[in-house]
């Protein structure tokens, strides 16, 4: 019988969580499993087998993998992993404000070792890292005084602050890839810097093509549990000028590898 596992995501619009999880989603059925990705928007549904949230069921037959949304183990289903991409946004640490329930799920998956010992190392929790998807190193015939900040726009990830390190680097033109989330902060602090030579491109579905535009990229989020525009640039042969902040100890593995160990646990 094939094995049916449902992902359900409290946000699924472009950002680095959405992306992780429909290639999750991908992988899965690949390896002939029946997976679903739930999400309470709709850019996810022509990326993956996908639906809205609205339409979300579950049985006793199905494995429910949950991430940045709180559903009980009372609800039926074969057994609730709960994927954890965040830190303070969604804390297990003991003793917390809104502190994540953990008799809800029967295993925890971080991305990196790093975010799990931050999280406290909660018990039946385990590090399976996130896919990267294939980049080539690039041949950039661009000027080298082009850069880029690739990311999520909003306070966390401190895109102005990238903008002025690049800018005082001496670099002309750059170009601001990523979904704007936070809509306030992005006319305070983003707006400001908009020129002929600082542009605001929006989230680019194609990273190949992304990447052989820029020959570097700057990142200054106030922390990462798993960074993809470190390992982007370095498949890419991008130049990357990272904050210590942005930096941890997450691993890149192969797709196969990455099944395996979600297999175990599924």
């Amino acid at each position: 019988m094939t094995h049916k596992v449902k992902i359900v995501t409290g946000y699924s619009n472009p950002g680095g969580s959405t992306v992780a999880f429909l290639r999750l989603t991908n992988l899965f059925n690949k390896k002939g499993y029946d997976c679903t990705l739930y999400g309470p928007h709709e850019w996810h549904l022509k990326q993956c087998k996908g639906d809205v949230i609205s339409n979300f069921t579950i049985d006793g037959e199905t494995t429910l993998i949950s991430h940045f949304v709180s559903i009980s183990r009372d609800m039926l289903c074969k057994k609730h992993i709960l994927a954890c991409h965040e830190t303070g946004v969604f804390n297990m640490r003991r003793g917390v404000e809104n502190e994540v329930d953990l008799k809800n799920y029967d295993n925890i998956v971080f991305v990196s070792k790093s975010q799990q010992e931050w999280q406290e190392n909660p018990e039946g929790s385990i590090v399976i890292p996130n896919i990267v998807c294939d980049i080539v190193p690039t041949k950039s015939k661009f000027n080298p005084k082009v850069a880029a900040v690739i990311g999520s726009i909003d306070a966390h990830k401190q895109t102005h602050i990238s903008i002025e390190r690049a800018l005082k680097d001496g670099f002309e033109h750059i170009d601001i890839f990523g979904d704007v989330t936070d809509p306030d902060y992005f006319r305070a602090k983003i707006q400001p810097h908009l020129s002929r030579n600082v542009r605001y491109v929006g989230f680019c579905d194609n990273k190949q093509a992304m990447y052989e535009g820029l020959t570097a990229v700057y990142h200054s989020s106030l922390r990462e549990t798993y960074n993809f525009v470190q390992f982007e640039c370095e498949l890419a042969g991008v130049k990357y000028y990272p904050l210590e902040s942005t930096m941890n100890d997450a691993e890149m593995w192969s797709e196969d590898r990455i099944f395996e160990a979600w297999d175990k646990i599924l």
